[in-house]
């Protein structure tokens, strides 16, 4: 079945360039959204991370985050550890 819609030309033409970027059509995209929201859902809009825009975008991000130097302070253990000259503790393990 054919719809028949009404778009901005601005609007239209951002979404195809987004539709070229994430390897699809803006029909897919209407199609799909359509069935979602015939199905009862109203989100219209994946997450950024559902795109494969958004994945580059936080897997950039995620990178860049990784490379900030951050000291590490580890507080020093007043009370002797019985299992050697150790000046960490189990909890600095997860603060990395």
């Amino acid at each position: 079945m054919k719809l028949t819609i009404e778009v901005e030309p601005d609007v239209l033409k951002r979404a195809g360039l987004r539709a070229v970027e994430e390897s699809t059509s803006v029909s897919a995209v209407l199609r799909e959204h359509l069935a979602a929201y015939a199905d009862g859902n109203r989100l219209l809009r994946p997450a950024a991370d559902e795109t494969p825009r958004g994945r580059r975008e936080a897997m950039a991000r995620l990178i860049r985050l990784s490379q900030i130097p951050r000291p590490v302070v580890t507080p020093l253990r007043t009370t002797p550890d019985p299992r050697g000259d150790r000046n960490w503790i189990r909890d600095d393990l997860y603060d990395r």
